[in-house]
């Protein structure tokens, strides 16, 4: 059997069997994803009942609602009352389906059942409210259910566990199929290397007499140098000068898209270097030439095609001998996917992928070559670091898509206002900063903030929605306010907040009474972290009197901060608990102290006597928010009626669980009074949308009285309409007998102020009303003791 037979049955095998091993590859890998498809489709369609069963819930509540909001028409009435129970009916054939599906697992089939027992019981509760609601003459249009939030927010909640469920069951299952598909591969390229191997072995064994023979050798080398090439994209050269004669392997034409039928010459591979490469090339190819050493250059060709692509020429001259004659020879790779690699990777540490702005990183590279030039021209630079104002709630309402859109759009608006040598690089998050050289006054960077500031005010249209976003920027100057990137971005950021404390969509210029301002306020603001565990804080008390008798019906407890002795006012801490949120721990032991306090009263015989917690807007829209006081109540055993919630308006215009929670409060029987009315928001329609009990007029009305007109006629408007309501109207900031006559001349309600009592501490509190108690009817009676015209003094 000849050499030629042997290989020829050896190819033939050494193919029977990979073509086995491929078609078995290609039949698993069949089953494979027909297997991905079926759990991929069951449990799809199990994941799409659950949200369709979750709709039809959901309509049901709303159905519901619309029943009780207009139960005065018949006609919607009837409509709604059928899209109830349509929605009803719906819901429980999806759950009936689903439960026919998920059996199988045993968290789905028990999450599904408790579904079902909770829609059951949702539907049997929301039907007796309407019955309820239907035998109720005076409730037509005002849901007073408390009960049906809970059924809602359990049921929607279950069919989200459903949902994630079923999802991480779907993965599993994925995952499974992968790792049994996994362990075949590794089989079947076993197997395949085996054969392979052996195929090898026998090769080898077959040709071994033939390589002796040196044609049979050659081109054995020349085909293994061949597939070198094409596996490890190189390709090989070479010139010998004496004879002017070039080689360029097939793996030199392939980089190059040439024909293997064109003449190799050096001219003809300067030509296809690209313009900017081929001078240089040549004067490095000439010095090695003449010093006959390596060389080694980074290229780009354009081929005949178009396409640019990026090779690596390596090469090396050797002397042949005394007459000048060299030889050159090297290889060229291509290199244009690792360059486009490390180009990527080069942009991605460097610049923002959203913005495509440069990065802190980058920022800070580019600042610190310009201030080494700006020290050595003895010139100025200027750092803006801006923010764009309340970018949170864009993100809160309209989603993190809009708020990127809406990023994308600042960035650009930035870049129109600066000059090309300027630098605009986002910082993270909504910060951005902006690095300008080579100016002449400070004028001229107030007057590109205050254009910065002009473009990002301007409309956004993002997705159907016009958006209103405005910035505030902080200017920094080198050398004046620093001569390091750390420096001057700590006391731009500082000259930005100070910026946005002074009302926002304006700039300002760092001064060293910014940065003691700063310094003072991380270091308030570490010492109210503290405060709380060192029991730092105490609460003291300012008695409400009612007007018409002077019984003191309650007082308002307000938060006192004593440090080392001293007493620091809330003005000085309250709005930094607030902006670091210290105040949700803060506002819990408050109300805790509070309730402790009235109960302690309660004790001691002052019947009816309530008091007054003022919350926080950030505090008051925790989702347990109610569930908190609840718990304080019960812990204390004090009925709702004798705590009383203080809120501001701009609290009735937050649109999100903040009114959700006003209505549950109602329901609970806790009071709610508006503190400061008439200073914020004030709206008609939020005073008729929920059952306030009590507004409290600002002092700033109160003080003037009897010397403005314009105060005495919001007075007296503010406690005609609180009567005309029904609402309890309290004065704050009763400071003179004046003040009072005029207030009991009004039929204003019940007053607090320093011309009753100024805030006590507990104990002094105690002593209070010990000295106001009236023996006669057993309660604490405050009478005025200081003549018309005198005022107190402060």
């Amino acid at each position: 059997m000849t050499i030629r037979t042997k290989l020829l049955l050896l190819f033939s095998v050494t193919f029977i069997a990979l073509t086995l091993a491929a078609a078995y590859l290609v039949s698993f890998y069949r089953v494979t994803l027909n297997s991905e498809r079926e759990i991929s489709h069951a449990i799809n369609s199990n994941i799409e009942l659950a949200h369709q069963s979750k709709a039809e819930i959901q309509a049901q509540l709303n159905a519901w609602k619309s029943v009780l909001l207009r139960g005065d028409e018949a006609r919607n009435y009837h409509r709604f009352l059928q899209n109830f129970y349509a929605s009803e009916r719906q819901a429980a054939v999806h759950l009936s389906e689903l439960n026919g599906k998920v059996q199988a697992n045993t968290k789905s089939a028990e999450l599904l059942s408790e579904i079902k027992l909770a829609h059951l019981a949702m539907g049997r509760n929301l039907r007796q409210a309407m019955r309820k609601h239907n035998e109720t003459a005076d409730s037509a249009g005002v849901i007073t259910d408390r009960y049906e939030f809970d059924f809602e927010d359990r049921i929607l909640a279950k069919l989200k566990e459903l949902i994630s469920v079923l999802e991480t069951q779907r993965q599993g299952q994925f995952d499974n199929i992968s790792q049994q598909r996994a362990q075949r591969e590794q089989i079947i390229i076993m197997l395949m290397c085996s054969v392979l191997g052996m195929a090898l072995v026998l090769y080898l064994w077959f040709v071994d007499k033939s390589i002796l023979n040196p044609t049979l050798k050659a081109k054995f080398l020349a085909d293994v140098v061949n597939n070198a090439e094409r596996v490890a994209n190189f390709g090989t050269w070479d010139w010998d000068s004496d004879s002017d004669s070039h080689y360029w392997s097939e793996g030199f034409y392939r980089i190059l898209k040439l024909d293997t039928d064109v003449t190799a010459s050096f001219d003809r591979f300067l030509l296809l270097m690209t313009d900017s490469d081929r001078e240089s090339a040549m004067l490095n190819i000439e010095y090695a030439r003449t010093s006959c050493t390596t060389f080694d250059l980074e290229l780009q060709f354009k081929l005949t095609n178009g396409d640019i692509r990026t090779a690596q020429l390596r090469g090396e001259f050797t002397r042949l001998n005394r007459n000048g004659s060299v030889r050159m020879s090297g290889i060229l790779y291509d290199i244009t996917e690792q360059t486009e690699t490390n180009k990527r990777l080069m942009f991605m540490a460097n610049y923002d992928s959203l913005t495509e702005l440069p990065n802190r990183q980058l920022f800070q590279e580019r600042v610190r070559q310009t201030l080494e030039r700006a020290s050595r021209k003895r010139a100025q630079i200027a750092i803006l670091y801006l923010d764009l104002d309340r970018f949170k709630s864009v993100n809160d309402a309209l989603g993190h898509s809009v708020g990127d859109h809406l990023l994308v759009q600042a960035a650009k608006r930035i870049q129109e206002c600066v000059r090309k040598s300027d630098t605009v690089a986002r910082m993270g998050g909504d910060e951005f900063a902006i690095l300008v050289e080579d100016f002449g006054r400070h004028p001229q960077v107030a007057q590109l903030a205050e254009n910065i500031i002009s473009e990002l005010g301007k409309v956004y249209q993002l997705e159907n929605n016009q958006i209103f976003v405005t910035t505030s920027i902080g200017i920094t100057f080198y050398p004046v306010d620093g001569d390091e990137f750390a420096s001057l971005i700590k006391n731009a950021e500082t000259a930005m907040y100070s910026a946005k404390e002074g009302g926002r969509s304006t700039y300002n210029f760092y001064t060293e009474a910014l940065n003691e301002k700063a310094s003072e306020r991380l270091l308030l603001e570490n010492r109210l972290r503290q405060a709380l565990e060192r029991k730092e804080f105490e609460l003291h008390f300012q008695p409400q009197v009612d007007l018409a008798t002077g019984l003191v019906i309650g007082a308002e407890a307000l938060l006192r901060w004593v440090r080392d002795d001293e007493l620091i006012g809330p003005n000085r801490f309250i709005p930094v608990l607030e902006e670091t949120g210290i105040i949700m721990s803060v506002g819990q032991w408050v109300l805790e102290e509070a309730c402790r306090c009235a109960k302690e009263w309660q004790r001691k015989g002052y019947t009816d006597f309530r008091v007054a917690v003022n919350v926080s807007a950030r505090q008051f829209q925790q989702a347990n928010m109610v569930e908190q006081v609840e718990q304080v109540l019960q812990a204390f055993d004090l009925s709702p009626e004798s705590l009383e919630i203080e809120l501001t308006e701009s609290i009735l215009l937050d649109v999100g669980s903040g009114q959700s929670n006003l209505k549950r409060l109602e329901a609970v029987g806790v009071r709610i009074a508006i503190d400061d009315f008439g200073t914020g928001y004030s709206s008609l329609s939020y005073l008729k949308q929920y059952s306030i009990d009590v507004l409290k007029i600002d002092k700033s009305f109160i003080q003037d009285i009897n010397m403005d007109q314009d105060d005495d006629a919001v007075t007296s408007a503010i406690v005609a309409l609180s009567h005309q309501l029904g609402i309890t109207v309290v004065a704050e900031g009763v400071e003179t007998f004046d003040q009072f006559e005029f207030l009991k001349k009004l039929v204003c309600d019940q007053a607090q102020g320093y011309f009753i009592s100024r805030p006590l501490s507990k104990h002094n509190f105690d002593q209070w009303l010990m000295d106001n108690y009236d023996q006669e009817q057993h309660r604490p009676i405050w009478r005025p003791k200081l003549l018309a015209g005198h005022q107190l003094e402060q």
